[in-house]
């Protein structure tokens, strides 16, 4: 009878093994597999100050609102004021209704639109007063293109203009118009 039990204790033993090794348990994934879509910040009354890597200040950017998606290295941001700085010098002036600012770019981008107002602050240069409805700018190169029609005034003078560029580190200003159109000088400095 001693026999029966040792089978017994055998079978018993060789069905929790065969259990234990093939009773997988359920994998846990507390995280979904890819991120949302969803802001991952919403901020309200901001500022972001950029300096190179001497610590001279390159730019500082100010918004009402701004919501922020890691996922896709992109901010959106509302009520937009922009100071680009050369030498330290306070050097051009910049607002947007809105803009998008894109981190994930080789060479990241600002895109503005709505109201776009960019204005030059200087002692040497006069300033130069930039109006359109978009406008991408280029931080760490300080470059800034147009998307669209410019108003351009400068001492008196005010034109229109289909593309517009400017290297905001020298104030190098460079406009022109398609083929098809022609740059339109609305009003001249009196002689």
């Amino acid at each position: 009878m001693k026999w029966v039990y040792v089978v017994l204790i055998g079978v018993l033993a060789v069905v929790f093994i065969y259990l234990i090794n093939t009773d997988e348990a359920p994998a846990l994934n507390p995280f979904p597999q890819a991120l949302s879509d969803e802001p991952d910040a919403l901020l309200t009354g901001f500022e972001v100050t950029q300096f190179d890597t001497e610590g001279t200040q390159l730019y500082r950017i100010s918004a009402t609102e701004a919501t922020f998606y890691e996922r896709l290295e992109r901010t959106n941001i509302l009520g937009l004021h922009m100071m680009v700085y050369s030498e330290g010098r306070d050097d051009w002036r910049l607002r947007a209704d809105e803009g998008t600012y894109e981190e994930r770019l080789t060479d990241p981008l600002l895109t503005l639109s709505g109201n776009v107002l960019l204005s030059s602050v200087g002692e040497v240069q006069s300033t130069v007063v930039v109006t359109t409805e978009s406008l991408n700018i280029y931080p760490r190169r300080q470059f800034a293109e147009s998307m669209s029609r410019v108003i351009v005034e400068n001492e008196g003078s005010k034109f229109h203009a289909d593309q517009f560029e400017v290297d905001l580190a020298t104030k190098d200003v460079r406009f022109s118009s398609a083929s098809d159109s022609k740059v339109e000088l609305l009003v001249s400095p009196s002689s």
